[in-house]
């Protein structure tokens, strides 16, 4: 399922990141929609001062302070974490080819963040599903970190996916090409 490999960015949510800071409101319908979902990861820091006592324990927290490492620039040696949390988008690919040996050597998960590129890849033309499939496509990618700036942005972003999910059909004679009338 698409859901279960997606996490919620929360750096907006105590105050004010890459000009927006979300609602309270807002991160509530966020928390809910991601429950009904099955989006059950929060990245945070305790720098972004959000009260984290107001979420259930539905959810994993992961914090860049507990066993999670987040990198800026390819390294240059191993790292060695249990989460690496790295920016990784259509346009920025540098850590990609670290991602086997991440995974493979240091069991490592690997979280990508920053997929929009703070908009400019959506200024671009593409889509918010077209870069979070991109990274999806990636099969050393555990979790895909959105952010949002509210919850109908949020919600807009993932709207493409729940069409996808209720698509599925069960009807055997549509599924199974045997079974089509030829004429």
């Amino acid at each position: 399922m698409i859901f279960d490999r997606l996490a919620i960015g929360s750096a907006n949510w105590g105050h004010e990141y890459n000009g927006a800071k979300v609602p309270e409101d807002d991160i509530k319908r966020i928390l809910d929609y991601c429950y009904c979902s099955g989006i059950d990861t929060i990245h945070t820091s305790k720098d972004y001062g959000w009260d984290w006592s107001k979420v259930n324990s539905y959810f994993e927290i992961i914090t860049k302070e507990d066993g999670c490492i987040s990198l800026y620039e390819p390294p240059g040696r191993a790292y060695i974490g249990k989460i690496l949390q790295v920016p990784y988008s259509i346009y920025d690919r540098r850590f990609e080819k670290h991602f086997p040996e991440w995974k493979d050597i240091w069991a490592c998960q690997i979280h990508v963040r920053s997929i929009f590129l703070r908009g400019k890849i959506l200024e671009a033309g593409f889509t918010p599903v077209q870069c979070i499939a991109f990274c999806l496509m990636n099969p050393n990618i555990d979790k895909v970190i959105l952010g949002a700036d509210s919850y109908e942005q949020f919600k807009n972003n993932l709207k493409p996916f729940h069409r996808w999910n209720t698509a599925e059909k069960h009807n055997i004679n549509l599924l199974d090409c045997r079974r089509w009338e030829t004429k």
